[in-house]
């Protein structure tokens, strides 16, 4: 019997090691995992957001953004954008004459094309526009998400939900999202024979919040095809008619 009393203690210090090593390791289901997402968008309670702000264009893109501003072709080009969303399910991403326009799923583009706003309508539109559970599901679907599967991963430091893919992929079709406030920070699809990686980052400025990223990068393999810096956001606004 004197000797229960070490060995009782040794379990205690064993299951205080064990508890929160089980509580780090849980992962929640991916359908989960899409539906509170979706909803914490939701519970921001946001009818329209107007983001302004600055984009650097590079390679392909840059010659396409000084095409469509009829300035002198560069590699690099910085260009004032507006970004703009009706919830739910409407925005349009512009650069000067040139726009793309995402509504309840399908993207238009006008003007002179800039392949890197077709992107960015295509896939920063669906996460920032209040989509629904079921339509965000829908949607990671359509763009060869696994969304069946979930495990943990990182964007550079911070921890994340790791939907249709594993950590060390390279390529696989899947969405990161903050484990802490379920903000999505990056989404890595397939355009053809490229692989596109979306990157969200900075949901903590004064100036933006968890509204929106504060900035935006989009890649095409391993290039930066295009950068969005916010300058302005307004939000709850009135979106004139005919917008999109």
């Amino acid at each position: 019997m004197r000797g229960s009393k070490p060995a009782a203690h040794a379990g205690l210090a064993l299951l205080a090691l064990l508890v929160p090593a089980a509580a780090l390791a849980f992962v929640m289901s991916a359908g989960t995992v899409l539906h509170r997402t979706a909803k914490h968008r939701e519970d921001m309670d946001l009818t329209s957001l107007v983001v302004r702000g600055q984009f650097t264009f590079t390679g392909a893109d840059a010659s396409a953004a000084a095409a469509a501003l009829k300035v002198a072709d560069v590699s690099r080009l910085v260009a004032e954008g507006v970004l703009t969303y009706r919830m739910p399910g409407r925005c349009k991403i512009e650069v000067g004459p040139s726009s793309a326009t995402f509504v309840n799923g399908n993207v238009k583009v006008a003007g002179p094309a800039i392949p890197a706003l077709k992107s960015l309508a295509s896939d920063l539109c669906p996460l920032i526009a209040q989509p629904s559970g079921d339509e965000l599901v829908t949607f990671l679907r359509g763009r060869g998400v696994d969304t069946t599967s979930a495990t943990l991963g990182r964007v550079g430091g911070t921890v994340c939900y790791l939907v249709g893919g594993k950590p060390r992929d390279v390529g696989v079709p899947s969405i990161w999202i903050e484990k802490e406030r379920l903000d999505p920070l990056r989404l890595v699809v397939k355009e053809g024979a490229a692989v596109e990686d979306l990157r969200m980052i900075d949901y903590s400025s004064p100036l933006a919040g968890e509204w929106h990223p504060r900035i935006v990068e989009l890649r095409r393999g391993e290039e930066l095809v295009a950068r969005f810096v916010a300058d302005s956001l307004e939000t709850n606004g009135k979106i004139p008619d005919g917008t999109f």
